[in-house]
């Protein structure tokens, strides 16, 4: 049995099909595929995210932030991306990196010395550069400013 699904012109959709024993990659449109198949579907069009972090300066000050970071996922490299990184890709993947390059960048500061434009350029240029990273993640701005509180 098939059933039909819908993907949107801003995303890609993978799934392994058992029966073929291949992977099957599904542009925008309608598809027919296997009932019981649930595809991981990915954003490759700029895509955004929000989060607040603490980071530790040089000078073993704690300075909070809100991390708001625009990127993309490469549909190219689709296949690779779904193997090594999954559908998690932002908690176990993109996040961690960010945190890393964030990590190294302000603990070589002191918390009065920290130009912020600077620290952005950066860490996208890190971001950008990073062969692996960027292999999968097209990274187009990071901005830090003020904590984003939760609305309710």
């Amino acid at each position: 049995m098939k059933k039909e699904i819908f993907i949107k012109s801003s995303e890609i959709g993978i799934y392994y099909d058992s029966f073929l024993k291949e992977t099957v990659i599904l542009n925008s449109g309608k598809h027919n595929i296997p009932s019981g198949i649930l595809p991981n579907i990915y954003p490759i069009e700029l895509t955004n995210i929000k989060r607040n972090v603490q980071i530790l300066t040089k000078d073993e000050k704690p300075i909070s932030y809100g991390i708001n970071y625009w990127y993309s996922v490469n549909p190219k490299t689709i296949t690779e991306f779904n193997a090594e990184v999954g559908i998690d890709y932002v908690e176990r993947f993109v996040l961690p990196k960010i945190y890393l390059e964030m990590r190294k960048s302000f603990r070589e500061l002191d918390s009065v010395n920290i130009g912020i434009p600077e620290i952005e350029k950066e860490i996208e240029s890190k971001l950008n550069n990073d062969v692996k990273f960027s292999e999968f993640i097209k990274t187009e701005s990071i901005k830090f400013g003020k904590m984003e509180t939760n609305k309710k």
